[in-house]
This record gives C-alpha cells, sequence and structure tokens, in this order.
C-alpha cells in the first residue's frame, strides 16, 4: 500500500503527504464498497420463513417465494447489529414481526436495535416519485386522524405531506399536528372534503417533505366552519380551498349569496379553518377581502384578520373611511352596501401552523 519512510521527519514526527492520506482514505472506500457488494449480492429465495441471527449480514436482499414470509429478528440485546431488508420480489410480503408492517414488493426497511426492541425505519418507496414508504401500521381514530404504535413524533411533523389507500385508490393529506400519549403516537391531518379516511387499517402509507410529490393534489377542498358567525348560509353557493407550502397555509373562500343568506345581528361575520396556528399570540392580518355588489357592479375592500389564543377564527370585515384614514367595520345585511341573491364575497390569505 504505502509507507511513510519518505515523508519529511520533524522534530521526531512524520508528516506524510497529502497523497498518502488520499490513497488512504480510496483504500478505505474500496474496503467498505467490497462489504457492502458482497452484502448486496447476499440474495436468498424464501421458501420457508426466515428468522435472522446475529451472525446474518447487515444486508439481506429477500424474494418470498409461494407465498408471505414471515422474518424474525434475534433476541434484542446490546451486541446486535442493524438489518437492511429489501424485498427483492414482485408478488409477496415480508411479514416483520408485531407491531410492525408488512415490506411489500419492491420495498425495503432497516431495522435498528435499542438493547430492548428493534425500531422499524423504512428506507425509499423507490424511484422518483419522491415519496418515502413507512413500515407503520396506521390505526384510523377520525375521518382525518391515525395512531401509530410507539412514539414517532419525529416521522410526522407538521407541514409533512402523507399518502395512503383506504381500500380503494391513493388518497392524500398534510399534518398539522402528532402528539406522543404512550404507547401511540396521535397524528392529526388538515381536515378536507376531499378524502376521509373510513377503514379501520390504512395501508401503503407513505410520507414527503418534496413540494410536489407524484399524485398530490395542488390544492384540497374543504367546508368552512360558520358557526358563531353572524352568517345565516342559507342557500349560497360556495367554493372553499386550501393547500400549503411547508408550515405555511393558504386558504381561498368565494360565497355567493342566495335568496335565504343574510348577515344580521351585531356580532361578526367570521369562520374557522381547519387548522390554528400556535404561532401568533395577537391579532394578525392574514389577507384581503373582496365584497362585490353584483348591481350595480362595485366591489368594495375589506380585511381578513385572524385572532388565536383559543378564539382561532377568521374575521371578515369591511374598510370605510373614517377622517382621513380607513377603518374596519362588521359585515351586515346593509354594510358595506346591501346584500341581496348574486352579490358575493371572496376572501383569503396566509397564516403559519
Amino acid at each position: 500500500m504505502f509507507n511513510f519512510t519518505d515523508s519529511p521527519k520533524i522534530d521526531g514526527t512524520h508528516w506524510p503527504l497529502a497523497a498518502y492520506f488520499n490513497e488512504y482514505e480510496a483504500a478505505l472506500q474500496k474496503l467498505a464498497m467490497t462489504g457492502m457488494l458482497a452484502d448486496f449480492a447476499n440474495a436468498e429465495i424464501l421458501t420457508a420463513d426466515r428468522a435472522l441471527t446475529d451472525d446474518d449480514r447487515p444486508i439481506q436482499r429477500f424474494t418470498p417465494s409461494g407465498a408471505d414470509r414471515a422474518v424474525t429478528f434475534p433476541t434484542p440485546g446490546t451486541g446486535n447489529h442493524p438489518f437492511f431488508l429489501v424485498n427483492a420480489g414482485d408478488s409477496y410480503d415480508l411479514l416483520l414481526p408485531s407491531p410492525h408492517a408488512p415490506i411489500g414488493p419492491g420495498g425495503n426497511a432497516l431495522i435498528v436495535g435499542d438493547g430492548t426492541a428493534w425500531n422499524v425505519v423504512s428506507g425509499s418507496g423507490g424511484g422518483s416519485n419522491k415519496w418515502t414508504a413507512l413500515a407503520h401500521i396506521w390505526t384510523r381514530t377520525g375521518n382525518h386522524s391515525f395512531t401509530v404504535p410507539g412514539d414517532v413524533t419525529e416521522f410526522y411533523t407538521p407541514g409533512l405531506k402523507v399518502r395512503y389507500k383506504d381500500g380503494g385508490g391513493y388518497e392524500y393529506g398534510v399534518i398539522a399536528k402528532s402528539d406522543y400519549s404512550a404507547p401511540y403516537t396521535t397524528v392529526t391531518l388538515i381536515a378536507n372534503s376531499d378524502y376521509a379516511m373510513a377503514a379501520a387499517t390504512i395501508t401503503d402509507s407513505a410520507i414527503s417533505s418534496d413540494s410536489m410529490p407524484d399524485g398530490f393534489p395542488v390544492r384540497f377542498n374543504f367546508v368552512p366552519d360558520w358557526s358563531l358567525s353572524n352568517l345565516t348560509v342559507g342557500d349560497a353557493t360556495i367554493s372553499a380551498w386550501w393547500l400549503t407550502m411547508g408550515r405555511n397555509f393558504y386558504h381561498y373562500i368565494d360565497l355567493v349569496w342566495g335568496a335565504s343568506t343574510s348577515a344580521s345581528g351585531s356580532g361578526a361575520l367570521r369562520y374557522k379553518l381547519p387548522i390554528i396556528s400556535t404561532v401568533y399570540s395577537a391579532q394578525y392580518a392574514l389577507g384581503i377581502a373582496r365584497l362585490r355588489d353584483a348591481s350595480p357592479a362595485t366591489s368594495y375592500q375589506g380585511a381578513v384578520v385572524y385572532t388565536p389564543l383559543g378564539i382561532d377564527e377568521c374575521f371578515i370585515l369591511a374598510l370605510n373611511l373614517s377622517g382621513s384614514y380607513l377603518a374596519q367595520a362588521n359585515i351586515l345585511n346593509t354594510v358595506p352596501f346591501t346584500w341581496v341573491a348574486g352579490d358575493s364575497f371572496q376572501v383569503g390569505g396566509w397564516m403559519v401552523f
């Protein structure tokens, strides 16, 4: 390989040339790659269940044959090394011990022991679809919430995108929050009216931090909550949607007044979003409002203000001239004009959750 005989010696210490270090590092890389290649060449066709031992190689490429095959791990202890399992087949699953989900064809999982138990974290779902499959069991608790065994809050962070199957094709969502209370982590998605979990056990789960992974919707429809508003929706026509960029949430609502729609009383025209902010500590201006009188065709300006701290509602306010400055006023049946069927308002704005 090399030696230090021709390197300079100063005060009794050899100072090897940089080329020696480069050669040394290249040799180490070759050694590591040789070991990895040997592991990747370690392919096995499973015609029966397989019990792994500490003497088995860390990387295992299994092809289940004839049926799903169970793979078990060594007894947990301080001497365990991690395993990286690859399902190289195209028909059957690798069944892992409960509570871990199976590894489907083409999937993989990284298994790491902590001395008392084996923890499973799946690798990439493969290809360039920008989704990462998770070998976690999701159990539905609501239309937009589920539990996962153990404390896995580090995998389910706000703003992360999710994909899953619920007895049919892929469905999608965005994580609003995750909370751990032994023995489960509860994951809550931002509510939408496009997808709702129905099956008790969710399959084909995956997450993504990419801005637009394969198949992910540009936006989600939702139903605003007007329950504390002075607005009686009646037969109004409403279009409402939201989208996210990281932990930034944008929403848009278009409401066209109907014959039975009204805004009466002394309260404010306000609505709840399917997400609350944990960032704001005071009223926050989210965006603008367009208040449209259909006849005569005239538009008025308004503002959308978010009030946090347990109220967590958006207020739609009309802007009017008070002296030399603009002031705000609650929207009523006659403010800022007399509302009739066909009139409309459009509101939108960004917030951080």
